[in-house]
Formats: C-alpha cells, sequence, structure tokens
C-alpha cells in the first residue's frame, strides 16, 4: 500500500491532473474506459500486474494514480467499495474485458449475487 507521501508525490504531476480534470462529468463508465486506456498505455511495464489480485503499487506513480482515483470513485458511490486496482487488473486478465463490465459479489436480501461494480 502506498504512504501518502508516495500518493502525493504520484498525484501531482501535471498530466495526470490534466487527465483527471478531463474526466470530470462523464459517466462512470466512460471514466473506467478512460482509466482503463490510461494504464493500459503503460502496460510494457505493467506485465507483472497482470498476475494476481494484489498490485503492488508501491513504487509505480501510474499505478497509485489509477488506484487513488478508483477508491475516491468508490468513496463517492460510484463503484462497489473494497475494490482496487488489482481487482480490474485481475478480472480483465488478457481476455480484453473493459473495466466497467467488471462484477463483483454482494449479499442483497440474505442471498449472495453477482452485482456490476459500478454504482451509478
Amino acid at each position: 500500500m502506498a504512504t501518502r507521501e508516495q500518493i502525493k508525490s504520484a498525484v501531482s504531476d501535471d498530466e495526470w491532473q490534466e487527465f483527471r480534470k478531463s474526466l470530470k462529468g462523464l459517466s462512470t463508465y466512460k471514466k473506467l474506459d478512460a482509466l482503463q486506456s490510461y494504464f493500459d498505455n503503460f502496460n510494457v511495464g505493467h506485465k507483472k500486474h497482470k498476475f494476481g489480485y494484489r498490485v503492488n503499487t508501491d513504487s509505480c506513480d501510474v499505478c497509485i494514480r489509477v488506484d487513488n482515483y478508483l477508491k475516491a470513485l468508490m468513496r463517492g458511490g460510484q463503484l462497489v467499495p473494497f475494490l482496487d486496482l488489482g481487482y480490474f487488473v485481475h478480472t480483465s486478465g488478457y481476455a480484453g474485458r473493459k473495466w466497467r463490465d467488471a462484477t463483483s459479489y454482494e449479499t442483497i436480501d440474505g442471498l449472495r449475487r453477482k452485482v456490476s461494480v459500478v454504482r451509478k
């Protein structure tokens, strides 16, 4: 898990701030598509992240930025809680699955059901 200082350093990048501002006003689906594209543009250095749920973001500014943004969407109620970058990378794998189509499981009315990770 990245420290507060690492997050502050990673997100202060001018290009990231311009990208982040470009997401304002977009639907959650479009935000996830843009985040996935942003992450995938750096995929050469991220291939190791394709293996497993836990992505070590401690030394990777791109991962810190995307993970931090995803967590902000969760705090804002736009995504199912407790997801992180590792979940999206693992569930999309090499199959070309879009993050916006990811599903999770929740207990609804006492039953465990598959639900979309996007809340709104």
